[in-house]
């Protein structure tokens, strides 16, 4: 016969524990293998023939699912290899937990729920309990939830657990949910009373229902269950509602209930009234008058009180809107001053109290409340006239408005937006005011502005010492004469240079060149960046240089001024000296000038590096002036003028 195997052809392990599994065959047998390993399994395998199987195993699945390592086993006898064998072994998870779904965990009235383990692990058993009484062994359970049947509307709170038993797991671990089940329907319950037992009263409810719901809705009804105030947004939660300002009839009495409807976490929704709440009229007279229909903005409108009761509350509205944006409690008939504090259309009631409550609100009074406009304005200097200024109004000028201008000096009120420039007849302070008024009388005068208006702005100046002079003195002295309070100067003194000046009375000296006539300007502007101009001419007159000649020097004095031989002059444009012993040899000779045309340098008394020797000596010279005249030549005691002369050398 074949030889087979005939021990059992699967076992469970625990994870990383060995296989320890002896097949069975024909006496005297023994065996060889293979495995194949599935998903997330590892096997340390051990010798892969004998009689046992001692390969290690682990379970490396992360989910906690078994996983399996699949042996084929041969049979081997007398030489001859018998019938193959299938050997499969479970291994448990790493870690045996306990954890399952739940189709839901609150329903309303009898409701059936699936819970379903997450593990399906073949090595463990799924004990399933309630406390309701009920079990099951399974990985997955169905049970039907009854709900509280004492009619008390509150909810049924049941414990599910699982355990799972595991020969891996030394403590089986368990896990409980709570499972909520409501009655088929939700329980409304509520209470409610009033603030006061007549007039205006607040009615406050209170939610009393049992159990826990998703929304709750009250509203205030009559007893038609008509509305009679919006109701109130939904809620969540259990806390007070209050209907403010409920306002009984005028005659007779009113019942009136608080609705509330409770939808609970099936969407069933249900509604229960309150007990009726008896709404009483109040007997006190509601009523308020205004001693004006308008006024401008700052003035006050006086109040009076006409209702009946102990204290009173006025409410002032913006008109159209139905909350006041201020409410004045007083506890006397006395009248009430009242100042806006803007401009627009307003509504005015009262609401007396007594010991009985609020009454109702009285008639709305109206009033309208206009604006006051501004009298703003700038003022400027026009074309740089001093005495003429020009008066803006500030901001967009509207055609419905009287303006009205007094400039301060007794000239005639002008009325017009846009006056003419006004000219004043002398220069001062004038306190200038526009005073602006709508079509309602309504206006202001602005404070009045200080305009200062300066003199007439005149250029002027004087000359010293004279328009005139003559050289060799080429300095000015100019003095400001202006009128009008300049603020700056400026000079153009019309030189060579173009020089210029901006002190008030400047001091200036021409140079030689300068000769002839000259453009003064004089620019001044006062405060307002205005300007005035005015030109003189000054004349400077005379010979435009000059040129003297010494006739004796001594080259040994010790004083400078007669130990050289040098021309004295200024204002020359060009020349040449030259200098001639007695035998006609010329000694020495310079055309050299500075700048200002003075003769540069003079004789020494040398020839050749050598002292002359004393004696007389003649000199020549030719020279130009910067106007372009010749030197007309040296003249010693009236003589004639000569371009020649005799120069003693004394040692």
């Amino acid at each position: 016969p074949l030889n087979t195997i005939t021990s059992p052809d699967a076992k469970p392990v625990c994870n990383d524990t060995r296989v320890d599994y002896n097949p069975r065959a024909a006496p005297g047998s023994t065996f060889r293998w293979s495995f194949v390993a599935g998903a997330n399994a590892e096997v340390v395998p051990g010798p892969q023939s004998g009689t046992k199987i001692t390969d290690l195993i682990r379970n490396n699945d992360l989910a906690g699912q078994d996983v399996i390592v699949v042996y084929t086993i041969i049979p081997v006898f007398d030489g001859c290899d018998g019938v193959p064998f299938t050997f499969t072994v479970t291994v448990s998870p790493k870690t045996i937990s306990a954890d399952f779904t739940a189709s839901a965990t609150e329903g309303c009235g009898a409701t059936l729920l699936t819970f379903t383990s997450v593990s399906e692990s073949a090595t463990s058993v799924f004990n399933w309990s309630v406390s309701d009484g009920a079990t099951f062994t399974g990985p997955i359970f169905q049970h039907e939830f009854q709900p509280q049947d004492d009619g008390s509307g509150r909810e049924k709170i049941y414990a599910v657990t699982l355990t799972v038993i595991n020969s891996c797991a030394a403590v089986p671990p368990t896990k409980t949910i709570e499972v909520r089940i409501s009655p088929s329907t939700p329980l409304p319950l509520i209470s409610a009373e009033a603030s006061g037992a007549c007039g205006l009263v607040d009615i406050t409810a209170h939610n009393l229902s049992p159990g826990t719901n998703v929304r709750y809705t009250f509203s205030l009804v009559d007893e038609t269950g008509n509305l009679i105030q919006p109701a109130k947004p939904p809620v969540t939660t259990k806390e007070d509602q209050i209907f403010t300002a409920v306002q009984p009839p005028l005659n007779g009495t009113q019942n009136v209930f608080v609705k509330l409807e409770v939808e609970d976490k099936c969407g069933t929704k249900v509604s229960s009234l309150s007990p009726p709440i008896i709404l009483t009229p109040s007997a006190l007279v509601s009523d308020v008058t205004l001693d004006k229909t308008f006024i401008c903005l700052g003035e006050q409108v006086v109040f009076t009180n006409n209702s009946t009761g102990t204290s009173f509350a006025y409410k002032v509205y913006v008109k159209g809107e139905t909350v006041p944006f201020i409410t004045i409690p007083v506890n006397n008939r006395d009248d009430l001053p009242f100042e806006f504090s803007s401009a627009g259309d307003f509504e005015v009631s009262i609401t007396p109290s007594s010991g009985c409550g609020p009454a109702p609100e009285s008639v709305k009074k109206e009033i309208t409340v206009y604006d006051v406009p501004g009298a703003e304005f700038t003022e400027a200097v026009v074309d740089c006239d001093n005495l003429t200024h020009q008066f803006t109004v500030v901001g967009p000028v509207n055609p419905g408005y009287n303006y009205t201008w007094n400039y301060g000096d007794g000239s005639p009120l002008v009325n017009t937006p846009s006056p003419a420039p006004h000219t004043y007849a002398s220069s001062g302070i004038y306190p200038v005011t526009l005073t602006v008024k709508n079509v309602q009388d309504c206006g202001t005068t602005g404070t009045p502005k200080q305009v200062v208006v300066n003199p007439a702005l005149i250029a002027d100046f004087s000359v010293l010492p004279a328009d005139t002079i003559f050289i060799p003195n080429y300095h000015f002295s100019f003095r400001d004469q202006s009128q009008g309070l300049p603020v700056t100067w400026a000079w153009n003194f019309d030189d060579k240079d173009n020089s210029l000046s901006t002190t008030q009375n400047p001091e200036f000296t021409y140079t030689a060149v300068d000769t002839g006539y000259h453009n003064i300007t004089l620019t001044i502007t006062d405060n307002n960046g205005c300007p005035k101009t005015i030109v003189k001419v000054v004349k400077i007159t005379g010979t435009p240089g000059q040129l003297f000649v010494p006739n004796a020097f001594i080259p040994t004095s010790s004083s400078t001024a007669i130990k050289t031989f040098a021309a004295k002059g200024k204002g020359i444009k060009a020349w040449k000296m030259q200098i001639y012993n007695k035998w006609g040899q010329l000694v020495w000779q310079t055309d050299k000038l500075t700048s200002e045309g003075e003769p540069d340098e003079g004789w020494d008394g040398n020839y050749q590096g050598q002292p002359a020797p004393q004696g007389a000596y003649l000199w020549q010279i030719e020279a130009t002036f910067v106007n372009g005249t010749r030197w007309k030549g040296m003249s010693y005691r009236n003589s004639p003028p000569k371009r020649t002369g005799v120069i003693n050398l004394i040692r």
